[in-house]
């Protein structure tokens, strides 16, 4: 879980690297590395991070709490995708319909 959202950072700084040292705040849209098959990819390692916490540990508190911080991330992102279809249009939309939200 840690090394895919240690993969997902790494894809989403390479793709925007150079545009901001140029001092430009327009990045492209990320669609290589893990961002080809899952629009949220660095999240799904933390989903697998917690849920490997949760097998190990086996407590019922720490199951509650993962719940809640699924449903909690999954807002934001329903909340970001809003503004990412602001930001970049009809790309976006064209990746939405290309690539799944989670897996």
């Amino acid at each position: 879980g840690r090394g895919l959202t240690i993969w997902s950072a790494m894809a989403l700084r390479a793709s925007t690297e150079l545009p901001v040292l140029e001092g430009s705040l327009d990045v492209p849209l990320t669609k290589s590395g893990p961002y080809a098959w899952s629009r949220n990819p660095g999240l799904m390692g933390m989903y697998a991070f917690a849920a490997g916490l949760l097998v190990v540990l086996q407590n019922f508190w720490f199951a509650l709490g993962l719940c809640h911080y699924v449903w909690h991330m999954h807002r934001r992102v329903l909340m970001e995708e809003k503004t990412l279809n602001t930001q970049f249009g009809g790309s976006y939309v064209h990746y939405l319909a290309e690539t799944r939200r989670y897996v």
